[in-house]
This record gives structure tokens, C-alpha cells and sequence, in this order.
């Protein structure tokens, strides 16, 4: 079993000779993969708003009138709620997803070589995006759905499924049925030390978490390459079990041809 304190020692180590660039990357990533929803909570605000509003008098008229603003309003605020829904599925698959691979490869390629800041848009121009994207969306609707039943099932699966982004961001080429099972075989028996692992940073994000969240920025590269090293030793593992091989976990180790 890995070592926590090791993994994190060797990511600080890492992680020297690229800090600020990582904070700029983790930045684009952030904004591109989670800011379309920072509306959210002002819209739920808005239409409390407005039933406050018309429960408490403020619109005047009878029973009648009521019943038919109420009904106007639920219908509106359903068909707004599946557009955004649906804009945000669409959102995740052809962007979100897409970017957190390329977080990931930025993070990878750090760790054998400068790599530029660019490569955060790796999914985007490696030929295989149609493939990444699918990929991804596919972990979430799966995780979503898991999430439906209880939470609990949702959490299990989501660490089932914790190295999918990694082993995209390795080889974009893999089917995705092949990197939903070679995740499946990283992670088997290993979910609650994944749990306790991603639980080790609690304090470091509640502290990041002050002045309005604007130190999460600055902490989030300790815990992107502390993820990248706990990859490398479950891709270590799978190589030495046999249920992989490099053909398929391509390692990156060296900078790409000029």
C-alpha cells in the first residue's frame, strides 16, 4: 500500500520547479470546468424571491389569480430548470470534461519535464477528443445516476471511476469501456484508503478556503500533484500485476518532438 506522507513529500518535490505555473493552470482549469455554475445560487435567491413575494401580498389579485401566477411560474421555473440542466450536461461533456483530462496531462508531463501551459487544452487538440469527451461524460452521467439511488452508492462509484480522467490523460486512445475497467482494477479493494487520502487535505482546502476562497488557488496544486503521484503508483502496480502493460499506459517521459 502506498505511503500518504511519501506520495505528498514526492509532489512538493515535483511540484518546486513549476509552483506558480501550476497555479495559473489550476486557475484555467477551475474557471473552465465549474464557473458557468456560479449563477446558481443567485437564481435559487431570485425565485425565493419571488414566492415570498406573492405568498406575502405583495402581488394583488384573488384566489384566481394567484393559482395562475403560481402555475405560470412553476412551469417557467421547470423549463428553466431542464434548459440549465441540459446546458450544463452539454457544458460538462464538451468542456468541463475535456479540460479536467488536460489538468491532468499538464500535471503528468510536469513530472518528467517542463511542460508549457498549454497542454491544459491537451484534450482539445490531440486528435482524440470526440473520444475524451465521451469518456468523460460517461463517468459523470454513470456517477449521476449511481447518485440517484442513494448517496452512498454515488460515493463508492466515484472512486471507482477516480482514474479515469488519469488514464485519459495518459491515452486518449483507450476505449472508454477499457479505461471504465482498468480504473475498476486500480482502485479494487483501495476505495476507502482513495477516501482517506482525499479527506488528508481537508485542512489545507479549509485553510485555502479563507478569504473568501481565494487561498483554494494556491492549494490547489499540492493536491494535483499529490493525485499524480498516487496515479503512478497504482500505474506501477497495474504494470506489475499484469492487468496492464505500456502499450497501453504509455508513460510520458519525454517532451514531444519540435
Amino acid at each position: 500500500m502506498w505511503n500518504r506522507a511519501e506520495l505528498k513529500t514526492n509532489a512538493k518535490q515535483v511540484l518546486k520547479n513549476f509552483y506558480w505555473k501550476a497555479v495559473l493552470a489550476c486557475l484555467i482549469v477551475g474557471l473552465l470546468t465549474g464557473g458557468l455554475f456560479s449563477s446558481a445560487g443567485s437564481a435559487s435567491s431570485s425565485a425565493e424571491d419571488i414566492i415570498y413575494s406573492g405568498s406575502s401580498g405583495a402581488y394583488m389579485g384573488n384566489a384566481e389569480d394567484h393559482a395562475a401566477f403560481l402555475a405560470v411560474f412553476m412551469v417557467v421555473f421547470l423549463v428553466a430548470l431542464l434548459v440549465g440542466l441540459v446546458l450544463g450536461l452539454a457544458y460538462g461533456a464538451f468542456v468541463g470534461g475535456p479540460m479536467e483530462v488536460g489538468g491532468k496531462r499538464y500535471f503528468m508531463e510536469n513530472r518528467s519535464y517542463p511542460s508549457s501551459i498549454k497542454t491544459v487544452f491537451f484534450a482539445f487538440n490531440c486528435g482524440k477528443y470526440g473520444n475524451v469527451a465521451k469518456t468523460m461524460f460517461l463517468r459523470n452521467l454513470y456517477t449521476s445516476l449511481w447518485s440517484l439511488l442513494l448517496i452512498v452508492p454515488g460515493i463508492i462509484k466515484s472512486y471507482e471511476y477516480y482514474m479515469i480522467p488519469y488514464i485519459m490523460a495518459e491515452n486518449p486512445s483507450i476505449s472508454s469501456e477499457r479505461a471504465f475497467m482498468l480504473s475498476k482494477q486500480m482502485t479494487q479493494g483501495r476505495k476507502m484508503d482513495l477516501f482517506i487520502f482525499d479527506l488528508s487535505f481537508f485542512g489545507w482546502q479549509l485553510l485555502g478556503s479563507l478569504l473568501f476562497g481565494i487561498g483554494i488557488v494556491f492549494v490547489n496544486p499540492y493536491v494535483e500533484a499529490s493525485g499524480m503521484e498516487l496515479y503512478y503508483w497504482l500505474r506501477s502496480d497495474a504494470l506489475y500485476q499484469g492487468y496492464s502493460d505500456p502499450s497501453e499506459l504509455c508513460d510520458v517521459q519525454y517532451p514531444p518532438m519540435a
